[in-house]
């Protein structure tokens, strides 16, 4: 879930509470105003708590404000619900976990998370083990010149602000035609890939939060129907989500505020049990054919195979992708889309 926050956010409880409520109403003050409003996925921590036992607390997310009513999860990071008179504290504080999520730079100048956390949970100038957080930043070759030119015919210098091209990809999809449904009680491992038990337009990628966990349950995940991820359980843990993908695959990829300049594209096969080849498209947003139009991937005989389709003529500059997929294989084909290029400035 994506963590919120707000400066300054404290109130009282209008009403007492017992160990099993799941809303707190407070005093609708200025103070209560200054919590965030989560939105689908979202929550903020908070710390319950009396002025009169500093050594008493619970800790509590909030994931819905609907001021003065606020819905919560109860007994966060250790913590046991508990009672709380009516007067008691509600505040936006920080917690040991909240810092444990950020990151620090060790002797050998390497940025990563806290010690403590998952090994290679995330590392920056250094490797990640588990590869569970991708990170990607990019060059852009902008609107700034090395010198102005000061008269007419003037020889124009070396622009100094040069670029390299990017590889970036999609997250992982199903290209085949016998995507499993979930079901009740079966052991599903990172990165895979279901369809749920009523169809809705979207099979769903279980992401799992610290990138290893398994998630089994009997409890039918909430699975939206939409845009919206939905919580993955083992049990009654939490332990990532499932993230939906339109089914079939067709969707859009939004690079940022820039233009990409694309080189090629293709696909990344990390699994496959296909005995066809699925045809797909990439393009823009605007067309959608525009980079491979009904390619058969016939690169790809298995696992580890890549199909590169270099853009060698009618490029064109792009600030979202668009992959569809136009035949399915028959079998199971996973992997994912990949680009290349550089950005540009365009205004």
């Amino acid at each position: 879930m994506i963590e919120r926050f707000s400066n300054n956010a404290v109130g009282r409880l209008s009403a007492s509470i017992d160990d099993t409520d799941t809303t707190i109403t407070l005093i609708d003050d200025d103070g209560a105003a200054q919590f965030a409003v989560p939105g689908a996925g979202e929550f903020q921590r908070a710390t319950l708590y009396s002025r009169d036992a500093p050594s008493v607390y619970e800790i509590v997310h909030i994931t819905d404000n609907n001021r003065p009513d606020f819905t919560v999860l109860r007994g966060q990071e250790g913590t046991v619900a508990q009672s709380w008179a009516s007067g008691a504290y509600m505040g936006a504080r920080v917690t040991a976990e909240m810092l444990g999520g950020f990151l620090f730079q060790d002797e050998n100048g390497v940025v990563r998370t806290l010690p403590g956390r998952p090994s290679g949970s995330l590392v920056l100038n250094g490797r990640a083990s588990a590869g569970q957080v991708q990170l990607s930043g990019y060059h852009v070759l902008s609107l700034i010149s090395a010198a102005p030119t000061t008269s007419a015919g003037a020889l124009m210098q070396q622009d100094r602000n040069m670029t390299r091209e990017s590889v970036g990809g999609t997250m992982l999809v199903d290209l085949g035609d016998d995507v499993p449904t979930w079901t009740s009680g079966d052991t599903y491992s990172a990165y895979s890939i279901v369809k749920p038990p009523t169809p809705d337009g979207f099979m769903y990628l279980f992401e799992a939060a610290d990138g290893s966990s398994d998630s089994q349950t009997t409890t039918t995940p909430a699975f939206t129907g939409n845009e919206f991820t939905c919580d993955a359980l083992n049990g009654a843990t939490v332990v990532g989500q499932w993230v939906p993908i339109p089914d079939p695959v067709e969707f859009e990829l939004i690079l940022g505020s820039e233009n990409l300049v694309v080189t090629e594209v293709g696909f990344i096969c990390t699994s496959s049990t296909a005995t066809t080849t699925p045809v797909v498209s990439i393009g823009t947003d605007a067309s959608p054919t525009r980079f491979a139009s009904s390619v058969s991937l016939s690169q790809i005989a298995g696992a580890g195979d890549v199909h590169r389709i270099p853009v060698s003529t009618g490029g064109a500059t792009a600030d979202r992708l668009a992959f569809t997929l136009v035949t399915p294989a028959e079998g199971r084909l996973v992997g994912r889309f990949y680009w290349r290029g550089f950005f540009v400035q365009l205004s």
